[in-house]
């Protein structure tokens, strides 16, 4: 089994499971938050490539972009 087929599962799990029990401290940092933003873009890049008579890219892309902004919008300004 692929590394990532591993890794995505629990990750997705966590991060499920966090946010069901606590919100997000504002003091986030950005290397979380990039962390978070990749894996949400390879999994859904990865569910995309998978699915059957797919969507094309640039319209998966536009869809993939509506659900990063929340995560990207976590960024903490600069201070």
């Amino acid at each position: 089994m692929p590394l990532e087929t591993s890794i995505i599962p629990v990750v997705e799990g966590m991060i499920l499971h966090g946010l069901r029990v606590h919100q997000a401290a504002p003091e986030t940092t950005t290397a979380l938050i990039a962390a978070t933003a990749a894996w949400a873009i390879f999994g859904a890049a990865k569910q995309w490539i998978q699915t059957p008579e797919r969507l094309p890219a640039e319209e998966v892309a536009t869809t993939i972009e509506t659900l990063l902004k929340p995560i990207f919008s976590a960024i903490p300004a600069a201070r």
